[in-house]
């Protein structure tokens, strides 16, 4: 997949912003654009923290899409970078330790367990699948962990997956290898700032004249 990297001017990889070529820039905050289309309102939105970072929405009648990053000021112009960048290969960070039971055991920091829109799985060694269905499983301490990934797939029969298209129908992070054998308890984190939406995570990928949006002043 080829890499995200936006700059904002006629593509939402990229919109181009000229604050009158000023040394210094005041443009954090909250920017809009509504759209009339057919009477079917078209909604952008984009968010610009002041610690680099953004998310940005899309609505449509039932569609959603949002996205999420860094921001940054290069030659008058703003560059957003995705922070994932394949929905299929999505970072996670994992704290490895050795627990007093002996038992292999995962901790998932941040899934959303009980979001009955997606179900997740973790894959062992390439071949062994465990549903997750709670924030923390055990499995067979007999099993040496060598690798491991985390997937999750959308609930097609949720009617509110049907109501809602999805922009993704299967999620996945990284493979991790194991970096001490002798561990067998690890914590997990999916490196995204809303787990809960993931199967609406689109990189931007639209063009978007930012200076022609609503500026709405942070509160």
């Amino acid at each position: 997949m080829k890499r995200i990297e936006f700059i904002l001017i006629v593509t939402l990889i990229s919109v181009i912003i000229c604050f009158g070529c000023k040394a210094s820039y005041n443009i954090e905050g909250e920017y809009s654009q509504t759209i009339d289309n057919n009477n079917l309102y078209v909604l952008h939105h984009l968010k610009l923290n002041d610690d680099s970072t953004f998310v940005y929405q899309y609505k449509f009648d039932h569609i959603f899409e949002y996205s999420s990053g860094h921001w940054n000021v290069s030659k008058n112009k703003i560059i957003l970078k995705s922070e994932v960048e394949d929905i299929l290969n999505i970072p996670i960070i994992v704290e490895e330790y050795t627990n007093t039971k002996q038992i292999n055991t995962f901790l998932f920091a941040n899934l959303s367990i009980n979001n009955n829109t997606i179900g997740w799985d973790i894959v062992i060694n390439d071949t062994i699948n465990y549903p997750i269905t709670d924030s923390v499983i055990e499995i067979d301490k007999t099993i040496k962990v060598s690798k491991f990934y985390i997937k999750g797939i959308k609930n097609s029969n949720n009617p509110y997956n049907i109501i809602y298209p999805t922009v993704n129908d299967t999620v996945r992070s990284i493979v991790y290898h194991v970096n001490n054998n002798g561990n067998n308890n690890y914590d997990i984190s999916l490196c995204l700032d809303s787990v809960n939406n993931v199967l609406y995570y689109k990189p931007i990928e639209d063009s978007i004249e930012i200076k022609k949006w609503k500026h709405i002043q942070l509160k």
